[in-house]
């Protein structure tokens, strides 16, 4: 809705990856540090839709909107 995966704003990234008892802007009993999570899966699925990038090319030559493009979440 916010599109906040788009977001550069530190405020935002900080939100979503903080360690902490939930997620802000999820419910307090939802699980903390759901960016890292999301982050982990679209990685997931961009790395299964691509087999023959190494862990190295992923790091230093994919962009980022490579990854974000390739997830597709599921329902």
């Amino acid at each position: 809705k916010n599109d906040l995966v788009y977001s550069t704003q530190d405020k935002d990234m900080r939100r979503f990856t903080q360690d902490g008892p939930f997620t802000g802007g999820f419910p307090q009993d939802g699980a903390p540090m759901a960016g890292v999570f999301l982050g982990w899966k679209m990685v997931a699925d961009y790395m299964a839709k691509n087999p023959d990038t190494t862990p190295e090319e992923l790091m230093s030559k994919v962009a980022a909107t490579e990854i974000l493009k390739a997830y597709k979440p599921r329902k």
